[in-house]
């Protein structure tokens, strides 16, 4: 047997290693994911890569406003502002509130925005759909004492409010203030900064700085406006989870809580072959 001959016999064996280990590997299972090395469908990569949202569980009680408005990324003094603002709302408006959400023709589009029944639309962000308005160039809450039905805002149709969600809650580096930046961004119409990752919403040195005292100076006055979307938003939150309302207990908000919001809602009979 020639040298030749020898050394394509080797190259063979060897090629037969290599294909051998590569289809071994491919099938060992990732302990981190549960699942082979073989390329993951889409929904498997978004379930490995994409993080969860902190924020997943969070339950719209009465008794946890300033909490969740810190969870939120707002420091003591707005915190408790902002919960003040909320029982001024509830004191004043919660009736007609009330009385509006169950009054929405769209019940689909409500439940889809106020109710949490996927990861995709938290209510902190669905109900911007509902509570705010576009006037000329500017966003803000709509006026209850005036209102007589609540619908969904055209602006949120094309508005990127998932992108902003996606970007900024959603991310490895999420920052501790990333819903008040982003309730910020939406309301202040910014969202395409958020999106490109420049200043005052920039997360790296290359892109521009993170600096909720920046957005205050670029956009005066909106430390307010997002006050008062979070007051109105929670309390609105509440009662569409409590029992007996809209959401039916989707969201998390458990029944020793019924009976401590300031109004009852009834659901609506729900909508025909609904999905």
């Amino acid at each position: 047997m020639g040298m030749r001959t020898i050394l394509s016999l080797m190259l063979v064996a060897v090629a037969f290693v290599v294909t051998g280990y590569a289809m071994w590997e491919e099938h060992q299972l990732d302990p981190r994911s549960g699942m082979t090395g073989i390329a993951p469908t889409a929904d498997q990569y978004r379930q490995r890569v994409t993080p969860k949202d902190p924020l997943l569980s969070l339950q719209y009680l009465k008794t946890l406003r300033e909490s969740n408005f810190k969870a939120f990324g707002m420091d003591e003094e707005m915190a408790s502002a902002t919960a003040r603002r909320a029982r001024q709302i509830e004191d004043r408006h919660g009736e007609h509130l009330a009385a509006l959400l169950a009054a929405v023709s769209d019940v689909d589009a409500l439940i889809a925005s106020f109710c949490g029944q996927t990861e995709g639309m938290r209510p902190r962000y669905g109900a911007l759909r509902f509570l705010v308005e576009e006037v000329g160039d500017s966003r803000k809450l709509i006026n209850l004492r005036r209102a007589s039905e609540l619908e969904r805002q055209e602006w949120s149709l094309i508005a990127p409010i998932d992108g902003v969600y996606t970007e900024l809650e959603l991310n490895e580096d999420r920052k501790e203030d990333a819903t008040l930046m982003a309730f910020a961004a939406i309301l202040a119409g910014e969202e395409r900064k958020v999106l490109e990752g420049t200043s005052p919403w920039g997360r790296n040195l290359l892109s521009g700085s993170w600096s909720w005292g920046e957005v205050q100076q670029e956009h005066r006055g909106i430390a307010e406006v997002v006050m008062d979307y979070a007051a109105t938003m929670h309390v609105a939150v509440e009662l569409v989870t409590r029992d007996g309302g809209m959401c039916g207990g989707v969201e998390a908000a458990p029944a020793g809580d019924a009976g401590r919001g300031c109004c009852a809602i009834v659901a609506p009979s729900p909508a025909p072959n609904r999905t």
